[in-house]
């Protein structure tokens, strides 16, 4: 090989440069970098020497935090004369370097410039990806989401073009995708990345390739995930788990080297490790993959073990003690470090350390420029100056004013304590956070988003963040408070996807109370953080709000309850889950509006999804003896302004008209604009009243269309075996049509196709109902689909014209595998009722702070729908017929969607004992507006039942005797499916996979 006169030169020369710099940094570091900013650079093969000799220079000033801007400089100098001699990874590469180093310091200005610049030019496929990636990462932290979502798909390309494996380039790139899923709050997606990426290090491992720095990423974005998904134990458990390992691996190491015996030690060292895997395996169900440093263990367990602090009442001083211990380290990133400030300044106002949490937040505060934090980290700081300065003003002999700690980079202390009283205090602090709080959502309601929506999942950022807002302005204002307080709740629920598709803006309470039918119909809002779940009740006399603990705090009897409502139950288990659903819903809703709540009849729930798997309709209210699903008509509304809507869709279904009420707040093509001006009139109208003075108009029978027992296809049934047949004869088709019997059309077997049902829906129809399987199909960001039968090639023609409803542009795998997922159901023209007796159907990506229609159900919102009975959990198929079957007959007598579901509940409680557990009937609900009909009321009803004293109904009419005795007839064999996908561990947000264990459809 001929290297070449000048090459051979320059490696002297390069040898001579470096040995002179290293003796002259011995001497004076500082000098010798200054040395290089003035000397010049030499040409041809001397300037390779001088970038070497200058990055030496640089490196000698590492660990002097007071020449990080020479350090800089010098470097930046070296790439300047790089950049001449064309060689694009020695000059990506020194600008990772670089990039790295001001980000650390949170020059994001300086960083973005000099990334923008660096992939301006011709590319390295070696180190773009790198760059890629510290770009990502940056606009993240910034919160330049949509850009940053940008980028990921730069980032992936650069990784395809990349030379050699590029299995360690994935692993870069799958971190940023699950950090940015996260900042979006894409649970689910920020888990499935998780999975590839541990796949991926497992594939590594095994070929012997794996960077153990790669490995140490991979499962600090497990402890990530756990974070954001609230499970502090388990992350616990991991790093002890990590931790035994270390301690076991040391030890072995240790006795290798004392042992004389080396082979002998190696394998009593080798079964002692193996010993400690296998009890972190069962553990964690992982094997500890590093020996992690301290620091980063400490930084993990620090903020699990405060969070839990938080959400439990557990003790905290092991947690305070880890982070303290890292507030006094200064080696991390400013944003990690405003994160353990943060945590610290929770734990302190949460056991009443006031002066501590004051020192804290004006330590955090410096941070928040120099992390260039972005808005949610602004808001969460605010979060914390509002609860410092309520739980002040709530502490026994608090002064007149709570006073709030001013800081540089925070609002300004309004006054000082002694000169204001506590609400003029509290009313300033408000008013000066107020707008970086509106600020975040409306940030948040600007983002793209796909399918699934938006959110964000940690307790400090949506629901802390949102409790503190409304907490703060119900008690800065003696007149109005629980007013503005709702305003700010119902203004953060506007900016949901699901609202801002349907047109829905923030309205006044007056609005609200207006959706309500009448004075024994009541709303319900939950709104959970971490340390406390903030419950209130509404109807058209009161409103009253109230501070609970949090919900981890009854997670245990939570998750008990949910085993029992997942399940049949024998006579003893009976009586027991009803102790258990009454101590439940004290324990989370509160004696008093458990009170409130017994006064009515009919229920509308805002946040019934963060029981996730639970529904509410399996509690049972102190002194009753049945839940509430048996006792009270409720309808669950995605948010407030989505309910309105819905209300002003269902008008013309009820029979409502005239320029009053909710039909007179018009949609203008400003959707928002004439919502806010109706809202700023102030006008407050009883619906209830409208109703009465117009006649209903005469609407001919509704008709159903019912899709029954799809044949799924053959790719079907190979990818999801455990699908079992779902037997549909003419006993099954009178027990499910009830009084829909002569006016309905049923798709069922073969039959039951994508095209078939279009041409159906092309015609009038007032309900479309389903029984079939759901299925969790892991590439669709919304992944539950339902099973149709494949459209065949003599099967019916779609209607109309490409690009028209009911025209099939469905992928051909999916047309051929028969699925009928989200996307797919927004192409169709819905009726007002669309029935989802389907697995699952109401599970989907878990998005605290959205409005939830990332599931089957929000698809059908979208799609027209007013009112839609769908379920979280799995489905047995028997009862679900039943359930399905008295329903029908209850609409169609002209009750409610609620009404009708609640009178349901109850002919399919009463078949038998057995049949009065809720797994049978209680995990239907009705998302969306649950007081549409569909049918006149029948002249000797009513739509608010009679009730004994303990609220059971009275006066049942035959045909729940006759419904009652059809489901006897078949009740008897049940169909068993396994899950598709396994509930989240003990979660307590509503998602995961569509499947489950038991007899389901």
């Amino acid at each position: 090989m001929r290297l070449g006169l000048p090459f051979v030169l320059g490696c002297f020369l390069e040898f001579g440069v470096v040995s002179t710099v290293a003796a002259a940094q011995a001497s004076d570091p500082v000098a010798a970098a200054r040395e290089w900013l003035t000397t010049p650079a030499p040409d041809a093969a001397g300037r390779w020497a001088w970038v070497s000799g200058a990055r030496a220079a640089a490196d000698a000033l590492a660990h002097d935090d007071a020449q990080f801007d020479l350090r800089i400089a010098v470097l930046r100098r070296a790439l300047d004369e790089l950049r001449p001699m064309g060689y694009a990874d020695g000059e990506y590469e020194l600008t990772y370097r670089i990039a790295t180093l001001l980000g650390r310091r949170g020059r994001v200005d300086d960083e973005l410039a000099l990334l923008d610049d660096a992939l301006a030019r011709p590319p390295s496929a070696t180190y773009e990806p790198y760059l890629r990636a510290e770009l990502t990462q940056l606009l993240r932290r910034a919160g330049e989401l949509e850009r940053a979502e940008r980028e990921l798909g730069f980032l992936d390309a650069s990784v395809e073009r990349a030379p050699g494996n590029q299995d360690p380039w994935r692993v870069q790139a799958l971190i940023e995708r699950i950090d940015l899923r996260l900042r979006l709050g894409q649970l689910e997606r920020a888990t499935e990345a998780l999975d590839e990426l541990e796949r991926t290090i497992e594939r590594l491992a095994a070929a012997g390739v794996l960077d153990p720095l790669d490995r140490r990423n991979a499962l600090r974005k497990r402890w990530d995930v756990w974070l954001a998904a609230e499970e502090f134990r388990a992350v616990l458990a991991d790093i002890d788990a990590v931790r035994s390992a270390a301690r076991a691996a040391a030890a072995a190491s240790a006795a290798a080297a004392s042992s004389s015996r080396a082979g002998e030690a190696s394998d009593a060292a080798a079964g002692e490790t193996a010993s400690e895997a296998t009890a972190t395996e069962e553990t964690s169900g992982r094997v500890p993959p590093f020996a992690a440093d301290d620091e980063e263990l400490r930084f993990y367990s620090g903020l699990a073990r405060a969070s839990l602090a938080l959400g439990t009442g557990e003790d905290d001083e092991e947690a305070r003690r880890e982070l303290e211990a890292l507030d006094a380290e200064l080696d991390r990133p400013p944003l990690d470090r405003l994160h353990v400030e943060h945590a610290l300044a929770w734990l302190a106002i949460e056991r009443a350390r006031f002066d501590e949490a004051e020192r804290v937040l004006a330590k955090s505060a410096t941070l928040l420029d120099l992390a260039r934090a972005p808005t949610l980290e602004r808001a969460q700081h605010a979060a914390l100056l509002a609860a410092l300065a309520l739980a002040r003003a709530d502490a026994p002999g608090a002064p007149g004013a709570p006073g709030a700690p001013g800081a540089p980079g925070t609002p300004g202390t309004p006054g000082t304590p002694g000169t204001l009283d506590a609400a003029d205090a509290l009313a300033a602090l408000e008013a000066q956070f107020e707008p970086i709080w509106r600020g975040l959502f409306d940030e948040w309601g600007r983002l793209p988003t796909g399918k699934s929506g938006w959110g964000s999942l940690h307790f400090a950022s949506h629901r802390g963040v949102l409790a503190q807002w409304m907490r703060l302005a119900e008690r800065a204002h003696r007149d109005g408070g629980a007013e503005r307080a709702f305003g700010a709740l119902v203004h953060a629920q506007s900016r949901g996807s699901l609202a801002q598709s349907l047109g829905a803006a923030a309205l006044s309470l007056a609005d609200v109370r207006s959706v309500l039918s009448g004075p024994d119909h009541g709303l319900l809002v939950l709104v959970p953080s971490l340390d406390h779940t903030f419950v209130w009740t509404i109807d058209r006399a009161r409103f009253r709000s109230f501070v609970l603990p949090g919900i981890l705090r009854a997670r245990p009897e939570l998750e008990r309850l949910r085993e029992f409502a997942s399940r049949a139950l024998d006579a003893d288990e009976r009586v027991e889950a009803r102790e258990l659903g009454a101590r439940v819903a004290t324990a989370l809703l509160g004696a008093e509006a458990c009170a409130e709540l017994a006064r009515w009849s009919r229920v509308s729930v805002i946040g019934g999804e963060f029981f996730g798997w639970l529904p509410i309709e399996s509690f049972v209210l102190p002194g009753s003896e049945r839940t509430l699903g048996l006792t009270h008509a409720i309808d669950h509304w995605p948010s407030a302004p989505v309910a309105l809507e819905l209300a002003r869709r269902a008008r013309g279904v009820n029979g409502i008209a005239g320029d009053a009420g909710i039909a007179g707040i018009s949609r203008s093509a400003d959707a928002a604009d004439a919502a806010r001006a109706a809202a700023d009139s102030g006008a407050s109208v009883d619906s209830n009243a409208l109703r009465a003075r117009q006649t209903p108009r005469a609407r001919p029978t509704p008709r159903l269309v019912l899709v029954a027992a799809p044949e799924p296809s053959a790719a079907t049934q190979t990818r999801y075996p455990e699908l079992a047949r779902l037997p549909f004869g003419e006993r099954e088709r009178l027990s499910v049509l009830g009084a829909f019997g002569g006016s309905s059309t049923v798709l069922e077997g073969t039959g039951a196709t994508r095209r078939a049902l279009a041409a159906e829906l092309e015609t009038d129809a007032s309900v479309l109902g389903f029984v079939a399987h759901g299925v969790h199909v892991r590439e669709l960001e919304r992944p539950t689909a339902i099973v149709l039968a494949p459209d065949g090639p003599n099967g019916p023609a779609a209607p109309g014209t490409p690009g028209e409803v009911g025209a099939s542009e469905a992928p051909a795998a999916a047309d051929a595998d028969g699925w009928l997922d989200c996307d797919e159901l927004e192409s169709f023209r819905l009726p007002p009722v669309v029935e989802l007796a389907v697995c699952g159907s109401l599970r989907g990506p878990a998005r605290c702070g959205d409005d939830g229609p990332s599931h089957l159900a929000g698809a059908a919102l979208r799609a027209g729908a007013c009112a839609v009975l769908a379920s979280r959990a799995d489905l047995e198929y028997r009862s679900s017929l039943a359930l399905v079957g008295a329903f029908h007959t209850e609409l169609a007598r002209g009750f409610d969607a609620a009404e009708a579901l609640r009178r349901a509940r109850v002919a399919v409680a009463e078949r038998d004992e057995k049949s009065a557990a809720p797994w049978y009937h209680g995990a239907v609900q009705v998302f969306g507006f649950g007081a549409l009909r569909v049918a006149e009321v029948a002249a000797a009803e009513t739509t608010t039942p009679t009730r004994e004293p303990d609220g059971r109904p009275v006066g049942r009419t035959i045909a729940y005797a006759v419904a009652g005795a059809v489901a006897a007839l078949v009740v008897g064999v049940f169909v068993r499916r396994r899950r598709a996908q396994p509930p989240p561990p003990g979660g307590l947000e509503g998602g995961g996979g569509t499947g489950g264990t038991g007899r389901s459809v």
